[in-house]
């Protein structure tokens, strides 16, 4: 929580852009690593039952063995934990990276999951087929792109608007999705949300002419056609 009154008596926005762009090469995670400095030496540290990381097979195996002293801390925590934060801070330690359920966290993140797969059926319509809307020929060439330059390229139907996901060079999200061209017309396109990928290949030279929505409605802008074929082709030149 921030106190926002106090917060804005102190740092006006010339100075907050000016040490943004003074120490923008150290920041790691953006807006969190700037609040982070921007409120060094005025933070109160929660406990770490209010964003627990850890899981009982790091505390048991691990931590208790390796690290008996530090792991008292933990042992006191896991017995008033209020909110568990997955993170990846290991080889397969995420939920969906191992096959055992670890502890009752874990057994509750899967119930909530099947819950939503069951609700996703019911609510969306069947998966829509890749070949859709544009021109055959040019549909089959972004496709084929996707799947040389993208991990985990796979059909999805969370949203009336989802075709595919992948992740573009192993490392930078990005969905291919139902929406309109300039003028309205119904076509494919693909959404880059990731912003590291716009600024490593400045993808802010080519001009948006694709538009869909997202799960709440709003409007998401990308490319279709002549123009992601170039950007696929580019990225995959200068990865």
């Amino acid at each position: 929580m921030i106190n926002v009154e106090k917060y804005v008596q102190k740092n006006s926005k010339e100075e907050l852009l000016k040490n943004l762009m003074e120490n923008f090469s150290e920041i790691l995670y953006v807006d969190q690593t700037f609040l982070n400095n921007t409120f060094r030496g005025e933070l109160f540290y929660l406990p770490l039952r209010f964003n627990y990381q850890k899981d009982d097979n790091w505390l048991n195996n691990w931590a208790i063995l390796e690290a008996p002293e530090s792991s008292q801390l933990f042992i006191k925590e896991r017995a008033n934990i209020k909110i568990r934060h997955f993170i990846e801070f290991g080889s397969h330690s995420m939920p969906w990276q191992h096959i055992e359920v670890r502890d009752q966290f874990e057994e509750y993140f899967w119930n909530i999951w099947n819950v939503l797969k069951e609700y996703r059926v019911k609510k969306h319509r069947p998966i829509k087929s890749l070949k859709m809307f544009l021109d055959p020929k040019k549909n089959e060439q972004i496709i084929n792109l996707l799947e040389r330059i993208c991990t985990n390229f796979k059909q999805i139907n969370f949203l009336d608007t989802d075709i595919a996901e992948g992740v573009l060079l192993g490392k930078y999200r990005i969905y291919f999705k139902s929406g309109y061209d300039e003028n309205g017309g119904q076509q494919n396109g693909v959404i880059i949300f990731d912003y590291l990928a716009k600024r490593d290949f400045q993808l802010e030279r080519f001009k948006t002419n694709f538009t869909t929505t997202d799960a709440r409605g709003d409007l998401e802008k990308g490319w279709f056609g002549d123009t992601l074929l170039e950007i696929f082709e580019y990225i995959e030149q200068n990865q």
